[in-house]
């Protein structure tokens, strides 16, 4: 396996760290490589979920107003 320093660690962030380590019973090591992995997955998952409800809403938007009609009906109601 691989090591990696991190530098200019807040030491706030570092008493966090500690703090959650030792209260789930893992090395300052661990909890930074679990945390890390926690953090990818779900930004995998967040842009997985939001991709799908882009192809939903472009699969609705079908036969919808274009910009174009849009931004006429807006132009229309202003004075």
């Amino acid at each position: 396996m691989a090591s990696v320093t991190i530098k200019n660690v807040p030491d706030s962030l570092v008493k966090v760290l500690k703090s959650r380590a030792k209260r789930n019973g893992r090395s300052l090591n661990n909890e930074i490589i679990i945390g890390l992995q926690r953090y990818l997955s779900m930004r995998d998952q967040d842009a997985e979920e939001f991709l799908d409800k882009a192809r939903t809403a472009r699969k609705m938007a079908k036969g919808a107003l274009t910009l174009e009609e849009v931004r006429e009906a807006i132009e229309s109601g202003r004075s």
